[in-house]
């Protein structure tokens, strides 16, 4: 069986919504049930005409350190983060605190 296209994932997906939508919220009135038709056909046709359904963002340029902290900041480029220095954000801030500590209490020693 030929893979989906993402379009064809995408509009089988709202074809469902639609499906389960009117399923639990029955109108009352014949304008009521008319009301969504019109968002659903603009959906459907957004869902055709669009050529990209997942956008892309522009990648960086800077040196490693200040790329690694932009990218720390904005959970969209988390991936690009794990795969530059190969921890989650998570994980290197509880680094980077331990480090800090650690230096603290050095500088304080002496």
């Amino acid at each position: 069986m030929p893979r989906k296209s993402l379009h064809e994932k995408w509009k089988h997906d709202y074809i469902h919504f639609m499906a389960i939508r009117d399923m639990f919220a029955l109108p009352d009135t014949l304008e009521a049930l008319a009301a969504p038709f019109d968002l659903d056909a603009r959906s459907l046709q957004q869902i055709r005409n669009t050529r990209y359904l997942n956008g892309r963002t522009a990648v960086l340029k800077m040196g490693s350190l200040k790329l690694a902290w932009e990218y720390r900041k904005n959970h969209a480029d988390h991936g690009r983060f794990v795969e530059m220095l190969r921890v989650s954000p998570h994980v290197f801030d509880i680094l980077d605190s331990d480090a800090t500590r650690h230096g603290e209490e050095l500088r304080s020693a002496v």
